[in-house]
This record gives C-alpha cells, structure tokens and sequence, in this order.
C-alpha cells in the first residue's frame, strides 16, 4: 500500500556505508498541521537505501518535497516490528507547491 506525505526537508545525514554491499541515507521532514487556533509540528524520518540513495542530497534542505513511501509491518507473539519503505521521490517536488496543496 503507497502512502504520500508532504514536508519540508530540514536535515539530511551523509551516505552510511553499512557493508561492501549496503548502504543507506536518512533524511527527515517537518509536518505541519493546524487544528483550530493550534498549530501541531511533526519530525518523521525516512530512510534511502542503495541506489535510491541518490534521489536527495543537501540542495534539499529547506524545501517543500512530497513524498510517496510504502509500510510494511508484521505481528510476531511477542512483539510487532513494523518498516517504513520509500517508494518514490520524484524529481518535480523541487518545484513549490501551490497553496491549495
């Protein structure tokens, strides 16, 4: 199931280098929603790996980028572990977006 998501990037960490074969990148975006007078500010992670790596760096930081990602989670009996998993980051989200978005 695909998910969207609209923020702004605020912090961006370099390329880990996990192994010879993996690597990963995460990046995190500020939500913001109003509920009345209230204004309410979320932080949420996300998490780039291999090639997919690449889709941000540093130019980034400050901008309004919209974010489509998939969840994945299982019930073991003792527990729950749930993944988030990005799914695409497309190259037009460096464009503002409008207001009515």
């Amino acid at each position: 199931m695909a998910f969207e998501i609209t923020g702004k990037v605020v912090d961006i960490l370099p390329v880990n280098q996990v192994s010879d074969k993996f690597r990963k990148r995460e990046f995190i975006i500020e939500k913001k929603e109003t509920g009345g007078a209230a204004v309410f500010i979320d932080y949420i992670k996300f998490q780039l790996i291999q090639d997919k790596c690449d889709l941000i760096n540093e130019s980034f930081l400050n901008e309004e980028v919209k974010i489509w990602f998939n969840l994945k989670g299982i019930i073991l009996p003792t527990s729950m572990h749930g993944k988030l998993r990005k799914l695409h980051l497309p190259p037009v989200i460096r464009t503002p977006l409008l207001s009515a978005l």
